[in-house]
Parts: C-alpha cells; sequence; structure tokens
C-alpha cells in the first residue's frame, strides 16, 4: 500500500503527520480508481488533454499508459465522431456536467466499443480538471439491440397471423355468399368484390368459359380499364396450360413465360385456373396497378408467396361456385323447357301467367295471350310419320322465339299447341301479332329425311286482360273457345275472344277440329 501515488504524484510518507486523514482519504480513493469496473477518465478542464486514466479504461481500450497521457482525448481516435466529442467537451465547460450514451469508444485496435459517458467538471488547486466515468454497455446495447429485433420479429408475426385471420373470414364470408348466389351474374359480382378485398391495391377480371366455344370470355372486371384481351382461348393462359396459380414479377418478366392475354404493359400479375370436376370453368386474373409497386412486407404484398396460397384457395371456391351454378341452371332449364321445341314448358307457362296476371292487376296494364294450334298435324303426323311431325314442331318453336319480345313467353302448351304471354299489350296490337305470326309461319320449309313436308298455317285465340276478364282460368277460356272457333272456320285463321260483356258462346264443334 506504501507505493499507492496520490493523485497529485507525491508520495503518501512525504505527507505531514497531521494530514493523516486525508491520506487514508486518498488512499481509499485510489483504490477505488485503480480496482474500478468502470473506466475513469481524468482530464485538464481547459485543454481536453488526458491527465490520468485507471487501469480498467486501459485494458478497455488496449491503449498503453503513456499513449494516452497528454494526449487530447479526439486525437488519439478514442471517439468515433471527433467534432461531436468536441461539442461535447465544449458542453460540459459551460454547463459542468454531461451523460452521454451515443459516444461510442474504438479500442487501438479499431473494435467499437458502446459506453456511458458521464463527465463532471469541478475546481481542483489552481486549475479546472475534468471526471469521466465510462461504463462499457456493449452487451447491454448488443443485448437490447437483439431484444428489438425479437420485438420486432413478434410484431411481425403477429400483424402476419392477423393479416391471415382477416384473408381466413373473407374467404369464409365468401363461401357463403357465393353458396347464396341464385344466378353465374350474381356470383361474378361476388367475385370482384371479394378479390378486390382480399387483393388490396390491385386490378383483376374474371373470365369464364362460353357455353357454345372453347374461348374464354370477360364477364367481370374490377379496379380499373382491361388491360388485354376480352376473349383468349385456353392455351393462351399460361395458368390454364400448368393446371395451377401462375405469378409473374416484374423483375423476371423479361425472362418469363407471359400469357399471351394479359397486355405487355403488365408486367406483375397473377393468373389463377379455375378448374372444377376436371372442367375448366374459367380464370381469375389479378395484376398491379399501374405506376404502383407492392410493398414488401410479406403480410401486405398482394403478390407475395403468402397471397399465391390465398390465391390458390380463392380458385377453389370460385371453381366449385360456378361449376355448381352451372349445372342448377342447366337443370332448371330442362325442367322449365320443352325438349322438342325449346320452348317454355307448361308448367312454367302456368307460373308465368299467374305471376304476369298479377302485375297487370297491380300496374293495372293489359295482359295479352295468344293460342296456336298447327292445322292437321294429326294427318301430317299419320302421312309422314312422328320425325316430320317433331321437325314441324321444332321449326315453328324457333319461328316463335324469333317472333317475340325480350319480355314475352313463348311456351308449348301441349301437343301441337302454343300459346305466347304478351305482357302490357292491348287487345289490337294481339290480333295485330298473331296476323303477323300466322303468316310468317306459311313461309317455313321445314324438311325431314330429305324430303319437304307440306307448308304450315296456324289457327289462332286471342284472349286479354281485362276484355276477357280478370281470372287466369277465364282467360285461357276465352282464347281456347276463339281457337275452336278458328278451326271451325276453316282454320289458318285468327279469331279474339268475346268481350267478358259479351257472353261468349259454348257451342263448340263437336270432334276434333283439328
Amino acid at each position: 500500500m506504501g507505493n499507492i501515488q496520490p493523485l497529485n504524484g507525491k508520495r503518501t510518507s512525504d505527507s505531514p503527520p497531521g494530514n493523516k486523514a486525508l491520506i487514508a482519504s486518498e488512499t481509499r480513493f485510489r483504490r477505488l480508481y485503480e480496482s474500478a469496473q468502470d473506466g475513469i477518465l481524468i482530464l485538464d478542464g481547459n485543454s481536453g488533454k488526458i491527465i490520468q486514466a485507471n487501469p480498467f479504461l486501459v485494458k478497455l481500450l488496449g491503449y498503453s499508459e503513456m499513449e494516452l497521457l497528454g494526449k487530447e482525448v479526439w486525437d488519439i481516435g478514442l471517439f468515433e465522431d471527433r467534432a461531436k466529442s468536441q461539442g461535447v467537451f465544449a458542453e460540459l465547460k459551460s454547463k459542468g456536467y454531461v451523460r452521454y450514451e451515443d459516444l461510442p469508444l474504438k479500442t487501438k485496435t479499431g473494435e467499437k466499443r458502446e459506453v456511458e459517458f458521464v463527465s463532471n467538471s469541478y475546481e481542483e488547486g489552481e486549475g479546472r480538471v475534468i471526471q469521466c466515468n465510462i461504463r462499457d454497455i456493449t452487451n447491454r446495447k448488443a443485448d437490447k439491440t437483439a431484444l428489438d429485433a425479437v420485438n420486432q420479429s413478434l410484431k411481425q408475426t403477429v400483424q402476419e397471423l392477423s393479416e391471415r385471420n382477416h384473408e381466413f373470414s373473407l374467404l369464409s364470408e365468401m363461401g357463403d355468399f357465393l353458396q347464396s348466389c341464385v344466378s353465374l351474374e350474381e356470383a361474378h359480382r361476388v367475385v370482384a368484390r371479394f378479390s378486390f378485398q382480399l387483393f388490396p391495391g390491385t386490378q383483376g377480371g374474371l373470365y369464364t368459359k362460353k357455353a357454345s366455344q372453347k374461348m374464354l370470355e370477360l364477364v367481370m372486371g374490377w379496379g380499373g380499364p382491361v388491360l388485354g384481351e376480352n376473349e383468349f382461348l385456353p392455351n393462351e393462359c399460361v395458368a390454364l396450360r400448368r393446371g395451377r396459380v401462375y405469378a409473374v414479377s416484374g423483375e423476371d418478366s423479361g425472362s418469363s413465360l407471359t400469357c399471351q392475354h394479359v397486355h405487355k404493359s403488365v408486367v406483375k400479375y397473377i393468373c389463377v385456373p379455375l378448374i372444377a370436376y376436371g372442367e375448366i370453368q374459367g380464370v381469375l386474373h389479378i395484376r398491379s396497378v399501374e405506376g404502383k409497386t407492392a410493398p414488401a412486407e410479406e403480410g401486405k404484398n398482394p403478390f407475395g408467396k403468402s397471397k399465391l396460397g390465398v390465391a390458390g384457395t380463392i380458385a377453389d371456391y370460385i371453381a366449385l361456385a360456378l361449376a355448381n351454378l352451372k349445372l342448377r341452371e342447366a337443370l332448371r332449364q330442362q325442367s322449365n323447357h320443352d325438349p322438342v321445341t325449346g320452348l317454355h314448358n307448361r308448367r312454367y307457362m302456368m307460373e308465368s301467367l299467374e305471376r304476369e296476371l298479377r302485375r297487370a292487376l297491380r300496374e293495372k296494364k293489359p295482359l295479352g295471350i295468344l293460342m296456336l294450334d298447327i292445322d292437321n298435324f294429326k294427318k301430317l303426323n299419320d302421312s309422314f310419320g312422328h320425325d316430320a311431325g317433331d321437325a314441324v314442331l321444332k321449326e315453328v318453336g324457333t319461328f316463335l322465339k324469333m317472333q317475340v319480345r325480350g319480355n314475352d313467353v313463348p311456351c308449348r302448351y301441349g301437343g301441337e299447341e302454343f300459346l305466347i304471354i304478351l305482357p302490357g299489350i292491348p287487345l289490337d296490337e294481339c290480333r295485330k301479332r298473331a296476323e303477323i305470326i300466322r303468316e310468317g309461319v306459311k313461309q317455313l320449309n321445314v324438311n325431314c329425311a330429305g324430303k319437304s313436308l307440306p307448308s304450315i298455317t296456324l289457327s289462332v285465340g286471342v284472349a286479354e286482360f281485362p276484355n276477357h276478364g280478370d281470372l287466369l282460368d277465364d282467360l285461357l277460356k276465352s282464347a281456347d273457345i276463339a281457337l275452336y272457333q278458328a278451326k271451325a272456320a276453316g282454320r289458318d285463321r285468327v279469331v279474339v275472344g268475346e268481350s267478358k260483356t259479351h257472353p261468349i258462346s259454348e257451342e263448340v264443334p263437336t270432334g276434333s277440329p283439328n
């Protein structure tokens, strides 16, 4: 202990005996100074030169004590930022106290050490000195950096889980809506709505396969104008050729296979094949918005890997829904249509008559009925066979479909009889329409087994609400009686039923008026 030097450099044995308390105090400080596990640096308060550096700091920085003493701290490269170090020294001189955690030190070998720097300026003798207490917090900061990284990773994971939960919720809701759709048009709107929500900030389109062709056509678009073909063949889409989701990113668009139906200006897109029951139902196309780039975060990037999985799930929902709706539509068509003529059948006719009569009553508008019968049909069947009869029925059915408006309802009533419902048509106009049809059917040329069949004529009975009653049975009865009167009068003519204000003749000719 006798070799311990005081701060002023004098030996304790030379000190006057009366200063024992001071010597003891200096001895305690010296022990603390030399054994401290923090760095202690003593600077000249005016010049900033190093007066003393304790052993911990010497060991921490790797300099010898002689390399440190007498030097200004910023001249020997202790501080990373020389200008900032000088600024801190000036602040310390003016305030007398500073504390920093962002003045990292450099060791002699260039290693960076993060430190907590607390400095005090005080008077000593005739001058001013600065004591700097330096705590090595490199490990603490490294731990904090690692903890921050873990927290950031956890936040990102939570955010991605939240995104996934949101996607699952949207997918479930989309499935419910698709199951509730009763038409393909409704399903197309549902697809557009949820695709826009599941792939925010994008544009897109739904293409479905035409019933009578191999082409795919655009049935619904969203987010912006169509960038590409409205119709294309299946082999023009890479996703359909590969049978799975196909994505093109902006970076590799020049070297990747690209779909021929997509405009060349689109450099980032996804095509999703819609396949159900082994058949192509269509394609879902999602593209980037021109001038915008997708965010880098995986959870937000509409073209990221996670979104490709979402796209595949969407494809399953949409393809199955479209296939089921097409099947239901086909079954509905079969149940509502006559297989020979392609016209609506009698069951659909009765439903339509009841619906249109209620509407006519509610809106106080007329409702016309034309009841038509092919003349001499039994004779034609007996002479040429049932195949010839079916050919005539089919030709007349096709002709009637071409003669009606969009809201008219042509039906096969039964046998060789037909009925046309004419909503909103007054009686006189119904009669004129009947005459046009009667004249037109005579111009038909029907062939069967390479033989030309005799020309066709029609007898027509006309009835109308409200002139012939406000009950369905009354209207049908009035049209039926008028039809039999046309038959009895020589066929190939139009007869209008008697108004309800005048009794309708019940004298219907006996026997078959065919």
